[in-house]
């Protein structure tokens, strides 16, 4: 059975593994010594390497791949975990964690865990949107105006929005035009809301690749 479990791990790897997992006590040189100077697969593996805002204990940017070793842990630290395996996700890194004891206790199969995440691609980042699809704002007399601080001051460090909010001082502004406007700022405002649902679509779609 273990020898059809490893079949694709090159019996080298398991020997060098077993051998460490009996002369080694330290889980972290333990890993180490099986990742380092490209021995698994022919990765590159970085130890302690810097992913703001954290460091993480064992990094293969080609494989876009994160391992993490725990030790005896309590809720809170389970908790900051999983915000921290989250928050890599989000750029494409994913992480596998393994406890100290597993490490000197099951060698071979943390190795075999590690082999497999290796010939696994690595994720798709994000899908970017569009050129140009976004929100710009724009001024609308009548309805709405960008104020500069020195007009706020004028105006005695208060907003009153209103019909008259834009319109260049003398201008006449209709009961009709106001209604005229709200209405098309109204119609705006739905094909916005519309955008923002498919945009709310495509960010879920993209977590979910990127979780699954």
């Amino acid at each position: 059975m273990r020898a059809q479990i490893h079949k694709h791990i090159p019996p080298e790897h398991i020997a060098f593994a077993r051998r460490l997992r009996q002369q080694q006590t330290d889980a972290e040189n333990l890993i180490w010594n099986m990742l380092r100077d490209r021995r698994l697969a022919g990765f590159k593996f970085r130890r302690q390497h810097p992913a703001p805002p954290y460091v993480l204990d064992f990094y293969c940017h080609e494989a876009r791949l994160c391992i993490e070793l725990d030790g005896g842990q309590h809720a809170e630290q389970r908790k900051n975990d999983s915000q921290r395996d989250t928050t890599l996700q989000t750029q494409g890194i994913r992480t596998l964690r393994f406890w100290n004891n597993q490490v000197l206790t099951e060698t071979e199969n943390v190795l075999e865990a590690i082999w497999w995440a290796l010939q696994e691609a690595p994720p798709s980042p994000p899908t970017p949107l569009p050129q140009g699809e976004g929100l710009v704002y724009r001024d609308i007399p009548g309805l709405c105006k960008a104020a500069t601080l020195a007009e706020i001051e004028a105006q005695g460090w208060s907003l009153n929005p209103g019909r008259y909010v834009g319109v260049t001082p003398g201008e006449e502004v209709s009961d009709d035009d106001f209604r005229e406007q709200l209405e098309t700022l109204n119609e705006e405002l739905e094909a916005l809301n519309i955008q923002a649902l498919e945009l709310q679509e495509r960010i879920a779609q993209n977590v979910a690749s990127l979780l699954n």
